[in-house]
């Protein structure tokens, strides 16, 4: 599976964590969501400076904008929309995740490790051979 299929394919099974994703549609689709989750910060800065270029006002004159002087509902809908996005895409990667370690025969509930600083063991996980048969979570993907 190539890099656009595999992105494609994530975005679809965002809410599906049953079923298997084979190594190449796995980590196709985390180097993609990396340089997409680096895309959304770069964005999320250039609009946060965007929003507080114009809508700040060096009200003093001393050159140096206070918290006051920013408008604080635009900063927050740009940072909720960053957050948003951040959490569609922290949600497809999980989901692929568990598929990837269902692949490979091991329950989704590694990945919690992840969650306790642990997360180099479903890293390395993720890295095993597929299961070459009918396994509890579905037929073999290719």
């Amino acid at each position: 599976m190539g890099p656009i299929e595999a992105c494609a394919n994530g975005f679809k099974k965002i809410f599906r964590f049953g079923g298997r994703a084979s190594r190449s549609e796995f980590w196709w689709f985390y180097v993609g969501s990396a340089v997409i989750g680096i895309l959304l910060y770069v964005a999320y800065l250039v609009m946060l400076g965007a929003v507080i270029g114009l809508t700040a006002t060096d009200v003093d004159g001393n050159g140096v904008l206070t918290s006051d002087e920013i408008t604080s509902a635009w900063t927050g809908l740009t940072t909720a929309l960053f957050v948003i996005l951040v959490l569609a895409l922290s949600l497809a990667l999980m989901a692929s995740w568990v598929r990837r370690l269902h692949d490979t025969g091991k329950p989704g509930g590694w990945l919690m490790l992840s969650f306790i600083g642990l997360g180099i063991v479903p890293f390395i996980m993720a890295m095993f051979p597929s299961e070459p048969h009918i396994n509890d979570y579905g037929p073999e993907v290719y």
